[in-house]
């Protein structure tokens, strides 16, 4: 029996909040933005429940922020929650998620520090 999109979205807010990660809801769209308090910066990741429309989803990644230009891809991360897709690939896929962005910050963060002390 195949989930609803609405289910995994509950299921994976229940997993964030189980594992401490703080979840700002935008009760404007079907999206909420996660925000995971790191001592250099913070970490957002916008999900989107996606029907398999390709199109949406690039447009997403296309879209530029109103306040600088740059994409908005570059600000959040978009993670699209799809129909066929079941609740325990998707809560993996938000730990790789995760785990990659806090990576490539960690590796910034150290890249900054270098060449401080140079």
């Amino acid at each position: 029996m195949k989930e609803s999109n609405e289910k995994k979205l509950e299921a994976l807010k229940n997993f964030l909040l189980e594992n401490n990660i703080k979840i700002r809801c935008n009760h404007k769209s079907n999206t909420f933005g996660i925000v995971i308090p790191l001592q250099v910066r913070r970490l957002h990741i916008a999900v989107f429940l996606s029907d398999g429309n390709h199109e949406y989803e690039q447009a997403i990644h296309d879209t530029q922020s109103p306040y600088n230009g740059r994409p908005l891809c570059t600000l959040y991360k978009p993670f699209f929650i799809r129909n066929e897709e079941s609740l325990d690939f998707v809560l993996e896929k938000m730990q790789n998620c995760i785990v990659s962005r806090m990576l490539l910050m960690q590796k910034k963060w150290q890249k900054k520090q270098r060449k401080q002390v140079k």
